[in-house]
């Protein structure tokens, strides 16, 4: 038996590799390539080297356009002439508590240019530029070159003497800049930091630094030559830069002056504060005790004393949020900027007449709530220019509109 097992094994074993050559032999060929086909793929291949050639080449010439050029530098400004205004340099406001844009003609057309502090992001390393705004059509005049300081820094400031911007910055720097262009004329050193800056004189011709409250540090900057020396006898500027002008020196115009002796109606009113504008004077004050708690105004004649009136700061229904108000007095008016305390905190933008007390109109500012945080407010020409959340917003003096709101240049 066994026999047969190994013989039908071996046939099965047959049987099985039979069907394998069977199917074999049945299996199609691959097809062979003839004249037509090698030519198509010869033509394939030359359209892709073509095409390939072809992204080199841009990749080349993209590479080259976008990496400095060694041989093509732009020739430096010649001293003298303007440089070319930018389009927009990418930029908010600066946000320096207390100081307001200036109002200056830089280019003597008779109209004046805003000129203020700019904030350029993604460059840390010198991201402020003094800037110059067109303020009629808010484009921008000209920007400064970089310049390195601290965001929010009490030793960086702008101001303006004669024909010439003055800018301060937390690395102990005094940048002395043309008025008609922004370039920079002169660096120098100031030992401590500006923290405060003031007019120096009525020409423009000097300003006062000062690094302290007191006054013992104080200097005096000449613009023409950068000279620092001691400043003239009973000179002082240890307060904000926007503060209005001690009245002891001033003939026109609005200035502080250090006076209590206007006496209110009001009960428990205590007068902190006191402005000058020609024959007319108002002093704020607020009540601390009582019902009648909250902050006032009293308009009085400068010449005699008496109250001419008196009136709440805020407008009726309104109570002011415990951050306290910006104030300015400005041809004939005094204005005033508050936050109002309730759920939503907007803010009031208000102006009142010197002369009676009346509110000439009122006005609210854009997208501001809860934490906004206003940098200044001030007076400047016929514009009311606030700095909030680094975005400039600008009122007409005369009807309180909004003429525009500049969240970037």
């Amino acid at each position: 038996m066994s026999e047969y097992r190994d013989e039908l094994s071996a046939a099965h074993a047959r049987i099985r590799q039979l069907e394998t050559e069977l199917e074999a032999t049945h299996r199609p060929a691959p097809p062979r390539a003839g004249p037509m086909t090698w030519a198509l793929v010869g033509a394939l291949s030359v359209v892709c080297a073509a095409g390939v050639l072809v992204i080199v080449a841009a990749a080349l010439v993209g590479y080259s356009a976008a990496r400095p050029s060694s041989v093509e530098v732009a020739a430096p400004v010649p001293i003298g002439t303007h440089a070319p205004a930018p389009k927009t340099l990418g930029a908010s406001f600066y946000p320096q508590h207390g100081v307001v844009p200036e109002w200056v003609d830089v280019d003597a057309d008779g109209t004046p240019e805003i000129l203020t502090l700019a904030w350029r992001h993604h460059h840390d390393e010198a991201a402020v530029h003094a800037v110059a705004i067109d303020s009629k059509t808010f484009e921008l005049k000209w920007a400064s070159e970089a310049i390195p300081s601290q965001w929010q820094s009490q030793d960086t400031h702008l101001a303006v003497g004669g024909d010439r911007v003055v800018v301060t910055n937390s690395r102990d720097e005094v940048r002395i800049l043309s008025l008609t262009d922004g370039r920079t004329e002169r660096t120098l050193s100031y030992q401590g930091g500006a923290r405060f800056v003031c007019p120096g004189s009525s020409d423009g011709k000097t300003l006062l630094l000062n690094s302290e409250w007191g006054d013992a540090k104080l200097k005096s900057l000449t613009l023409a030559n950068g000279e620092l020396s001691p400043p003239p006898k009973g000179a002082s500027c240890a307060g904000w830069a926007d503060r209005p002008r001690d009245c002891k020196d001033v003939k026109s115009g609005p200035c502080r002056v250090n006076d209590a002796t206007v006496h209110a109606a009001t009960k428990g009113l205590s007068l902190h504060s006191t402005w000058r504008d020609g024959d007319d004077r108002v002093s704020v004050g607020a009540v601390t005790e009582g019902k009648n708690q909250g902050q006032y105004l009293v308009g009085s004649d400068p010449k005699t004393n008496k109250v001419r009136w008196e009136t709440p700061l805020p407008l009726p229904g309104d109570l002011v949020h415990a951050g306290g108000t910006h104030d300015d007095v400005a041809k004939g008016a005094f204005y005033t900027l508050y936050q109002v305390r309730d759920k939503n905190g907007p803010f009031r933008l208000l102006a009142r007449d010197l002369k009676s007390g009346d509110v000439l109109w009122s006005a609210t500012l854009p997208d501001a709530a809860e934490g906004t945080r206003v940098s200044s407010m001030g007076v400047r020409g016929d514009l009311v220019l606030v700095t909030a959340n680094q975005t400039l917003h600008v009122f007409s003096t005369q009807t309180g509109e909004l003429v525009r709101s500049l969240p970037s240049l």
